[in-house]
This record gives structure tokens, C-alpha cells and sequence, in this order.
């Protein structure tokens, strides 16, 4: 695979297996999650997880000297996890290397002992695979939207309540999405007693006028698959109608969407909106002249993490 480490020496299955027998065996490295090895590992491996940040740290405990004969494993062939742990023990001069690419799950497909809890192929979060019927309420006490402002002199950011609705319709994700405008909150200024003047701001004529448009509201009206189907990508972009302050406006929102559960689904949004395409123009230098320390940017940011739960199909 590009990128891994073209140098490190390669073990199969059978040779490492004939190597566990010895009377002197090498240092067997899992180099996975804490969480997974003790589910299942190869017998008598040592873990240090190679996405700690104090890999090396961990390492140091686990080995003697920088000769000891190690032979590290991680998930399996496509994964690159044996590639990065190879790299950073080669920097920090271990000399004696091997690598089991197959990792653990080729292991236990070749029918070798494994250790651990359960000692089976684990499960993960996939992306959603949309088949048909399938309907979520938006869990409002977990879910949340944040936004950014910015200005010439500093940035503003916080977060607006959110609630709806997501179902599956003609092999493709549908439904609303609808934030609480007046739940509107400032983060940055917390303490201070400007907060209280710039949410009400927020809430006011100039912005939002939550009095007469209390919700804003995204219907996703048709999704579409990326190139790219893995779980920290975005998978889907929704085409939808994004309504904010009565005024109505086509949009493309990406979405990373994961299975967490049979019943929860996960959904990552990140967008940014030109405010002003729904009349809110106020500190646009597009409409007013002279402005000085009230100019305030036309673009805001949204970052909207979304947990969908099961609910009863929709009619």
C-alpha cells in the first residue's frame, strides 16, 4: 500500500507461529486500542496502542533494550497501523523489526490460537447503508449546532438547539432538520456582561428576529454518495431547502453519517452560508457604507453534530 514502510521485515502467520514456539520467542507488539486487546490477541502480546500520543512512552516499559526482537501486528492487511508503528520504533532505533501484516484478523482467519474476552473478529461503526423505511427522531439533548461569526476585530461562536426528523426513502436519507433560534448562545463571553447584549442582538431585527422566525429549518430534499465511503469522510451530500428568517435558499451540505448501534446513527455537518442571501445585512459592507468597528463578515460557519434514534416508520 502506498505510504507503508517498504523496509520492514515481513512475517506470515505459519513463520510467526513457528517462532511463538521456541524457546525463545520475540516480543509479540499490539499495537491496537486497549479496548480491542482485550477482546482478542495473539497469546501472550504486549499492547501499547499506536494511537496513544505516548506510543514510544509505553513502549519503553514494555522492552528491554533496542535490540530485543519485536514483531508488531495491528488489524489487518489493508490497515496501516503496522506501518506507522514500524516507522516510529525504526526512528527510535530499535534494530530488530518484524512485521505481521496479516494482523490479527488474518490470524484468526488462519485458524491460529488468539487470546482475550471474546476472541473473535471484531465489529465496527460502518457508514449508514440506506435501505428502506428506516426513521429517526433527533436526539435533542445530545444533538447540537454550533456557529461562528467573525469580524475584522475577533470572532464570535456558540450554539443553537436542534430537533427533527430523518428517514429513509427511495434508497436515499430524507427529512428536517430544525434549529431553536431563540436557544441561541454565545461560548466565548462567558462571564462577561457583554454576552446577554450580543445574544439579544442575535435575537433581534438585525439578525435573526427570533420573535417572528423562531425556528430556521433544513429539509433535505435529495442525497447523493460521495467517492469516498469510510467512516471519516463525508459519505452523502444532502441537497436541501435551508429556510432562515421566512426566506428559502437551495444549499449542499456534506455528511458524515455513522451506524453506532441498531438503533443510533451519527451525523457530522460542516457548511458555511453567505447570511446575507437570507436578509441579514447588517454590518455587510455589501449594503452600508462607513461602517468603522460595526462591520461583521457576511460568512458564518456551522458545525452540527446530529444522534438519530429509532422512531416508528414514517406514513
Amino acid at each position: 500500500m502506498k505510504g507503508q514502510a517498504r523496509d520492514a521485515r515481513e512475517l506470515s502467520c505459519s513463520e510467526l507461529n513457528t517462532l511463538l514456539i521456541n524457546e525463545s520467542p520475540p516480543i509479540v507488539l499490539d499495537i491496537l486500542p486497549p479496548e480491542h486487546y482485550s477482546k482478542v490477541r495473539l497469546p501472550s502480546a504486549v499492547n501499547a496502542c499506536i494511537f496513544d500520543a505516548k506510543f514510544l512512552d509505553l513502549t519503553r516499559d514494555l522492552f528491554t533494550t533496542l535490540d530485543d526482537p519485536i514483531v508488531i501486528y495491528g488489524a489487518g492487511q489493508e490497515s496501516y497501523d503496522w506501518s506507522v508503528a514500524w516507522k516510529k520504533l525504526h526512528h527510535a532505533g530499535y534494530t530488530n523489526l518484524s512485521v505481521l501484516k496479516a494482523g490479527v484478523e488474518g490470524w484468526l482467519v488462519a485458524g491460529y490460537p488468539v487470546d482475550g474476552s471474546e476472541k473473535k473478529i471484531q465489529k465496527e461503526e460502518r457508514p449508514l447503508s440506506i435501505t428502506e423505511g428506516r426513521c429517526w427522531e433527533i436526539d435533542t439533548e445530545k444533538s447540537i449546532l454550533e456557529w461562528r461569526g467573525r469580524k475584522n476585530t475577533g470572532s464570535h461562536r456558540g450554539t443553537i438547539k436542534v430537533s427533527g426528523h430523518l428517514y429513509e426513502s427511495n434508497g436515499e436519507l430524507r427529512g428536517n432538520i430544525v434549529a431553536d433560534m431563540k436557544s441561541i448562545q454565545d461560548l466565548d463571553l462567558e462571564g462577561d456582561p457583554l454576552k446577554t447584549v450580543l445574544e439579544s442582538h442575535l435575537n433581534s431585527d438585525d439578525f435573526f428576529f427570533t420573535q417572528l422566525f423562531p425556528t430556521a429549518k433544513f429539509e433535505i430534499v435529495e442525497t447523493k454518495n460521495t467517492k469516498v465511503q469510510t467512516l471519516t469522510c463525508p459519505q452523502v451530500v444532502a441537497k436541501g431547502i435551508l429556510s432562515i428568517r421566512g426566506v428559502s435558499h437551495s444549499v449542499e451540505v456534506p455528511l458524515l453519517i455513522n451506524e453506532l448501534d441498531e438503533t443510533t446513527i451519527s451525523i457530522e455537518m460542516h457548511f458555511d452560508i453567505d447570511r446575507t442571501r437570507w436578509g441579514i445585512i447588517y454590518g455587510s459592507s455589501r449594503f452600508f457604507r462607513h461602517l468603522m468597528y460595526h462591520k461583521v463578515f457576511d460568512i458564518i460557519s456551522a458545525q452540527c453534530q446530529l444522534y438519530g434514534v429509532s422512531a416508528t416508520p414514517q406514513k
